[in-house]
């Protein structure tokens, strides 16, 4: 039993097209990891120049497709964190309830950041950024600066437990 004379070049002209799409996404993989790439480079730099730094470049794929098959999520979230935290100026004196909540936010982000990285650099930058916002905050105090000191040695006690 053979195929109908037209169904051959129908067949013919789906493989090329088939073929084609299959070779777009890899080329648009290659693609985004030149995006990647120059966009983490310019961001770094423009948060070195103290300009507002984004590390999200456009991308042809999906951007959360395209992030997680380079594995770089937590790169961006490390640099966001440590943007994060020196945004809430953290040396600043209080002066209204937005310093604190700003601050609070850069803690938790903090916290969140390390427990969800894999780098023990990164954890451990983290972590002293955090302390360090803990301490500033118990610094500025003046009614109960043991109750931040008190909040960063509650996770050390647990973890002399571990």
């Amino acid at each position: 039993m053979s195929a109908p004379s037209w169904l051959r070049p129908v067949g013919g002209a789906a493989a090329v097209v088939l073929l084609v799409a299959g070779a777009a996404v890899p080329v648009a993989l290659a693609a985004d990891v030149l995006r990647w790439d120059r966009q983490l480079r310019d961001g770094d730099l423009a948060y070195g120049s103290r300009v507002a730094a984004t590390w999200q470049p456009d991308t042809l794929l999906p951007r959360g497709v395209s992030s997680s098959v380079l594995g770089i999520e937590d790169d961006v979230a490390f640099r966001r964190a440590v943007d994060q935290f020196w945004r809430s100026e953290p040396r600043a004196p209080i002066r209204e309830f937005e310093d604190v909540t700003r601050r609070s936010a850069a803690e938790r982000n903090l916290a969140r950041t390390a427990d969800r990285d894999e780098s023990p650099e990164r954890r451990a930058a983290l972590t002293t950024l955090r302390d360090a916002l803990l301490l500033e905050a118990a610094r500025n105090s003046h009614t109960q600066p043991q109750v931040f000191v008190r909040r960063r040695l509650e996770p050390l006690k647990h973890a002399e437990n571990l």
